[in-house]
């Protein structure tokens, strides 16, 4: 299974601010595109899939302006630091069956980011079903989200600013599951 995908975006709003008689424009110009496959396999009990993702978003310009009339627009100024922002995704995840009523998970996922840390994320699973209409899981798994293309370059805002030290968020989860 393949996929991939090319889109560019342009985006132009103005908005009337309530507080006072103040209009704000936002604009951007960005261009998205990616390609991406898997693999997958199996054979009785046991399976495997590997996957590969890469996305490129490039950020050609994001601009704000403020008028308050009756005087003339400012002049349009860079709202977000534009550039490019490369990710990569390498994943992969086998399951079998260790008994009639006992199976595994074994994953692991790798994130790849131009502008940030990447990380690689296991995630693993012991299923015990016992009964056909019952099964406990236990689940161990990490996550990562890396720091939006905003969170990290905001500028020229009194309200809001990017930070480019932020580092990316990851969840480490532990689950017990019934299904009944």
């Amino acid at each position: 299974e393949s996929r991939a995908y090319d889109m560019r975006s342009d985006f132009d709003y103005r908005w009337r601010m309530a507080v006072a008689p103040e209009y704000f424009s936002f604009s951007s110009d960005e261009h998205d595109a990616g390609v991406g496959g898997r693999v997958y396999w199996q054979q009785k009990a046991a399976s495997a899939l590997l996957g590969v993702d890469f996305s490129n978003n490039d950020l050609q310009a994001a601009q704000g302006q403020l008028w308050m009339p009756p005087a003339l627009p400012q002049p349009p100024y860079e709202v977000i630091e534009h550039g490019a922002r490369r990710v990569w995704a390498f994943y992969g995840q086998w399951q079998d069956a260790i008994s009639d009523q006992l199976s595994y998970i074994l994953g692991l996922r790798n994130d790849r980011y131009s502008d940030v840390n990447g990380y690689t994320s296991p995630r693993l699973g012991l299923i015990w079903q016992p009964q056909f209409d019952n099964a406990f899981k236990l689940l161990y798994g990490e996550s990562f989200r890396a720091p939006a293309r905003n969170e990290l370059g905001v500028i020229n805002n009194p309200l809001q600013q990017g930070n480019p030290d932020l580092n990316p968020e990851v969840a480490k989860t532990i689950e017990t599951v019934w299904v009944h």
